[in-house]
């Protein structure tokens, strides 16, 4: 009696367990998609700052090329 009883405490824990594996597993796989999301966000951000630079560099350029223009 006792070893059945111990087996069914046990089967009852390895439940438990892999509830909460699969809880933490679908807490993985948000985590990841966040930081997945974060990171594309990131890089279309780094990428949006290179373009605005270049354009500043060649607004910057185009003003300098035409101060002597001004004053003659």
């Amino acid at each position: 009696r006792g070893g059945r009883k111990a087996i069914e405490k046990l089967e009852a824990k390895v439940m438990h367990l892999n509830a909460e594996l699969d809880m933490e597993n679908k807490f993985k796989a948000d985590l990841n998609k966040k930081h997945n999301k974060a990171e594309r966000k990131f890089r279309e951000m780094e990428f949006q700052w290179e373009e605005e630079r270049k354009s500043s560099g060649r607004l910057q350029y185009k003003i300098i090329e035409s101060l002597p223009k001004l004053f003659i």
